[in-house]
């Protein structure tokens, strides 16, 4: 696969496993289960019907991000309903004109472009400021061992439940370093083959526990109830007989 598209000139953006955030495909798919869920209602069997109409009306919402239409940033102009193109056809057919003017729809588009970028460059910041405070950012180097995140799946066949299984596994060995933020993971037996590339959400130190020596083991300090005072022996009621003597 790397020299097909070496050779083709194709430039991998590689991400790492179970990290949704750096997949734009998992976004889109956030946004096609919900109108899936609504348009299909009890017939779960004709999702596919609903496709086209989805696809239209996906491609066609402004985008947050860089405050335009898919279509618009594909084709460089909104995409037309049935009624607008009986409608530019016609016009087209009453002035005698079906030349395509292209270059208005260029001189728009390159203009826009930078204003763009941008646009999604400033969106992009943001968001990594609000998903930063919610972090706590941990960083590795190589031989460092860590743990990592599992996601098992719940097998009533083999009478196995997720809430069961274990969260983490390891010790696994920090091979190298893509990114600030993802790392190459092996097995400490197998250095040289790398498992996977982790996201550092997916990790955390390695620890062992601590050990026990054996020393006398302090008794625990016993908290009773708290004093009580009597009606005339309270500080306040105390208080308030100095003040009238």
């Amino acid at each position: 696969m790397q020299q097909t598209c070496n050779f083709l000139g194709i430039k991998q953006d590689l991400i790492p496993v179970y990290h949704p955030q750096a997949n734009p495909s998992e976004r889109k798919n956030r946004d096609l289960k919900p109108r899936l869920a609504i348009l299909v209602r009890d017939e779960h069997d004709s999702w596919e019907e609903k496709l086209p109409m989805i696809r239209f009306a996906l491609n066609t919402a402004k985008c947050e991000t860089t405050n335009h239409t898919a279509a618009f940033l594909q084709f460089g102009r909104e995409l037309r309903t049935t009624d607008d193109v009986t409608h530019d056809l016609r016009a087209l057919i009453d002035n005698d004109n079906f030349v395509d003017e292209i270059t208005p729809y260029l001189k728009l588009f390159s203009r826009l472009t930078t204003e763009i970028k941008d646009h999604v460059e400033q969106k992009q910041d943001k968001r990594k400021m609000y998903y930063d405070r919610r972090q706590r950012q941990a960083f590795y180097k190589p031989g460092d061992q860590v743990w990592v995140t599992l996601h098992p799946i719940s097998k009533s066949q083999n009478k196995k439940s997720r809430k069961f299984m274990p969260k983490r596994e390891g010790p696994y060995l920090v091979i190298t370093n893509r990114s600030p933020t993802t790392y190459d993971i092996a097995d400490p037996a197998k250095p040289d083959e790398v498992l996977g590339t982790y996201h550092s959400s997916a990790l955390r130190a390695y620890e062992l526990p601590v050990s026990r020596d054996s020393g006398t083991i302090a008794p625990l300090r016993r908290r009773g109830r708290p004093k009580k005072y009597s009606a005339d022996s309270s500080p306040r009621r105390r208080t308030s007989q100095r003040g009238s003597l």
